[in-house]
């Protein structure tokens, strides 16, 4: 799950503190991380940590079916979009 959170933040290959791994999943809920703001709480921790799950749960549904359907990066709507229209244009 770390290796998940670290690729959405794009922050490949580096060691995450206890302390970034739950401000980064909170980022993911909403949290913005200001200088002024508290800790996360539990709401925001909570949607983040939704929306990571539902990142991995889609990865490994993809993974496992077929390569007729259609697989995309939820994390970047914007490429995603690029990667439909480049492989229905390419069918």
């Amino acid at each position: 799950m770390i290796y998940v959170v670290t690729e959405l933040d794009r922050r490949s290959g580096v060691t995450l503190t206890a302390n970034d791994l739950w401000r980064t999943i909170a980022s993911f809920g909403g949290y913005l991380n200001r200088k002024s703001d508290g800790p996360p709480g539990w709401q925001t921790l909570w949607k983040g940590w939704f929306y990571i799950q539902t990142i991995e749960t889609s990865r490994s549904s993809c993974g496992s079916l077929s390569s007729s359907l259609i697989c995309v990066n939820l994390s970047d709507p914007g490429e995603a979009l690029e990667e439909v229209t480049e492989t229905v244009s390419a069918d």
